[in-house]
């Protein structure tokens, strides 16, 4: 029997799907709303043209092939399955917000915590005590303030410590050598009687930095006295580990027994090389060096003349060469 109808009357023509005899009317799917009718056409339409689908309830799984689109999930604990390594499958960029940490995984807590300990482990340069192993690898590690070295097992290589280039001091050793000049303001000056104080009343020469650090000790190596008066004169340099009151200049010279104690020594200019203008005497070899020991890092001390020169301040000027220890 043909799949189509026809209506009485009218003549109209209804299709139809014969199945069996029976005639099943074929019907053609709109949209809209009443007095609206808008075609649904074939093919994949835009949501506007389409009729949605509701699964069944016993339905399984369905798979879903995505070309470009952007699948967004709700909130909530829904998973995405997981994806196998190296599968070629991109998932764009993942904004990760937060996620459980496994056991010891590093956080900013746990790293506050490890930077405490290592501080309290490490010497005062790199933390506070403890200690750091150099094992000659790596790059030089710089490392200030108090340091002890330990050489580790017996029999191992001594340490050898090399500086950078630099001016900078690993300490003193000894052996520095300084030179320190003084030429003596004279309050009266004229002429002098022998056994008098040359100088400012009152008031001893002060070799500051004498010795290198204060309690400090030294040699006295070398002593010269230049006289630009070329008055020749036989003159001692009286020295002191502590500040004297000598007499006013140009009285007789006299020193108080606490002030006698502490002097390291007398030093004689009695020969002078003289030129046309002026006069050098040396300390003579045998009356030095002279040792001393001071509370500070300072010496004292005072010229006496011997003969009868006649001075202006300016006329005299003391060298000392001082070994420092």
């Amino acid at each position: 029997m043909a799949d189509t109808l026809t209506l009485p009357a009218a003549g109209g023509i209804v299709a139809t799907d014969d199945v069996g005899g029976v005639h099943y009317q074929l019907v053609k799917l709109a949209l809209g709303a009443d007095g609206v009718a808008t075609w649904i056409p074939v093919g994949q339409q835009l949501m506007a043209l389409s009729v949605p689908v509701t699964l069944a309830s016993n339905q399984g799984d369905v798979k879903v092939t995505l070309d470009s689109e952007v699948v967004v999930l709700g909130a909530g604990a829904a998973a995405i399955g997981k994806l196998a390594a190296n599968t070629g499958v991109d998932i764009g960029d993942v904004d990760v917000i937060s996620s459980a940490l496994p056991a010891g995984a590093a956080t900013s807590a746990l790293q506050t915590a490890e930077t405490a300990v290592l501080t309290a482990r490490l010497p005062a340069a790199l933390g506070a005590g403890g200690g750091v192993k150099v094992d000659g690898s790596g790059t030089a590690l710089p490392v200030s303030g108090t340091v002890t070295a330990i050489q580790g097992a017996a029999g191992a290589a001594p340490w050898l410590v090399i500086p950078s280039t630099t001016e900078v001091h690993l300490g003193q050793v000894g052996g520095k050598k300084v030179v320190l000049s003084l030429t003596p303001v004279l309050t009266v000056a004229g002429v002098y009687a022998a056994n008098e104080f040359v100088g400012t009343s009152a008031t001893a020469l002060v070799f500051a930095g004498a010795a290198r650090v204060a309690g400090g000790s030294g040699k006295i190596i070398s002593a010269t006295l230049i006289d630009f008066a070329l008055q020749s004169a036989s003159t001692e340099l009286w020295l002191f580990t502590t500040a004297i009151t000598p007499p006013a200049d140009n009285a007789a010279w006299t020193l108080s027994d606490a002030d006698c104690l502490t002097c390291v020594g007398v030093i004689t200019f009695a020969t002078y090389y003289a030129s046309a203008l002026n006069s050098v005497a040396n300390a003579p070899q045998t009356g030095l060096p002279i040792g001393f020991v001071t509370p500070g890092t300072t010496l004292w001390g005072a010229l006496v003349t011997r003969g009868t020169p006649t001075y202006a301040t300016g006329d005299l000027t003391v060298r000392l060469v001082i070994e420092q220890d």
